[in-house]
């Protein structure tokens, strides 16, 4: 449930608070301690053609407090439900092959196009040899609601080891979160 920012009063000395300044009061308190957060990833791991970027989905949630992702429709999106500044994750690990890059992509508002909404980045690795190859990373973005739909991020993945590659399941493997940082 989200809580909302009720701006503070000044008091002076002769005020005396009732029980709706102490609600304004205890409501900014919730509103600081439960900031929107998700955490998604697959359950299974998620094959990846050659060459060509794919959208993520995630059939599965650490934690999720204010239905922000949903396991049964647009499973790719994660979705703001409270404007703010959000910090944006992921950790994504690619199956072992030693041949090509790994690319992960994250983008605002694209409704499942690798082209549409905007770029938040793009981080790459080398394929490494004998172990999964991790592309990790992150960055700060503003998402607001209002929208129809709200805000939402999605990642994107692209390889090109010559065949089809796995990402590799797992909720610390591979894996997307977003948590609010201000209101």
């Amino acid at each position: 449930m989200p809580y909302t920012w009720t701006p503070p009063v000044t008091w002076v000395a002769t005020d005396v608070p009732d029980y709706t300044d102490m609600n304004d009061i205890s409501e900014n308190l919730r509103f600081l301690h439960t900031k929107d957060r998700v955490h998604v990833y697959d359950s299974v791991d998620q094959s990846i053609g050659n060459a060509g970027w794919e959208l993520m989905t995630w059939d599965s949630e650490e934690y999720d407090n204010n239905d922000m992702h949903s396991t049964s429709s647009t499973t790719a999106r994660l979705s703001c439900k409270s404007d703010g500044l959000y910090l944006v994750e992921f950790k994504i690990a690619f199956a072992s092959n030693t041949t090509g890059v790994r690319r992960v992509m994250l983008r605002k508002n694209s409704a499942g196009s690798d082209s549409g909404g905007s770029t938040l980045g793009t981080w790459n690795e080398d394929a490494l040899t004998g172990q999964q190859t991790t592309v990790s990373g992150g960055r700060g973005v503003v998402l607001n609601t209002g929208g129809s739909p709200n805000d939402y991020i999605e990642c994107f993945v692209w390889q090109d080891s010559g065949a089809a590659l796995n990402v590799v399941a797992g909720a610390s493997t591979s894996f997307v979160q977003m948590m609010q940082i201000t209101g």
